[in-house]
C-alpha cells in the first residue's frame, strides 16, 4: 500500500458526522458532501471546513461571500451521496431560507454564514464564516456518521458499559 492511500485509510480511523454546505449560485443550488465542518468561535459565533481547490462550491462561495452549512441525520444518506456527485436528490430535499441561503429539509441543524477567509490548505482550501443564523430541531435525530470510507450508525447507549 503506498503511503498517501496508508494515511488515508487511517485518516478515516477518525469518525465525523457529514455535512452538506449549500450556495446559491447562477443556475440554481450548488452543494458539497463535507465532513470536516467544525466550531471555531463563540465570539463571534464561526465555524470552519475544507474544500477541494477546484470545487464548484468554494468559487460560488467566493463569488456570492455566503453559504449554509447542514448537519445530515442518519436518514439523509440520500442527500449526502447526491452532494457528494452519487445520486439524485429528491425535489423536495432543500428549501430556501433568508438571505439567498438554503438549507436541507429535516436536518439535524443548519447554519448560514457569511465568508470570513478561505486559507490555503495543501490540496484543499480551509474555509472560515461568521455564522449570521442558525437553527435545528428540539430534539435531534441520529446523526449521520463515516468512519473509514463508508456510513456508520452510532451504537445505541444501554445501561451498560
Amino acid at each position: 500500500m503506498d503511503e498517501k492511500t496508508h494515511f488515508r485509510r487511517l485518516s478515516g480511523r477518525f469518525s465525523t458526522g457529514v455535512t452538506v454546505v449549500t450556495v446559491g449560485a447562477p443556475g440554481g443550488v450548488l452543494g458539497s458532501t463535507v465532513n470536516s465542518f467544525a466550531s471555531l468561535s463563540l465570539e463571534p459565533f464561526m465555524v470552519l471546513f475544507c474544500l477541494k481547490h477546484l470545487s464548484a462550491t468554494k468559487d460560488a462561495i467566493l463569488e456570492t461571500r455566503r453559504y449554509s452549512v447542514n448537519v445530515l441525520t442518519a436518514q439523509q444518506r440520500d442527500v449526502s451521496d447526491h452532494f457528494a456527485g452519487r445520486g439524485d436528490l429528491g425535489p423536495d430535499a432543500l428549501c430556501s431560507g433568508a438571505n439567498g441561503h438554503f438549507h436541507v429539509q429535516n436536518a439535524n441543524a443548519w447554519f448560514d454564514c457569511d465568508l470570513e477567509d478561505c486559507l490555503p490548505g495543501g490540496d484543499h482550501v480551509i474555509i472560515t464564516g461568521r455564522v449570521t443564523g442558525f437553527s435545528g430541531p428540539d430534539t435531534a435525530r441520529a446523526p449521520l456518521i463515516y468512519h473509514e470510507g463508508s456510513y456508520s450508525e452510532l451504537a445505541p447507549t444501554g445501561a451498560g458499559g
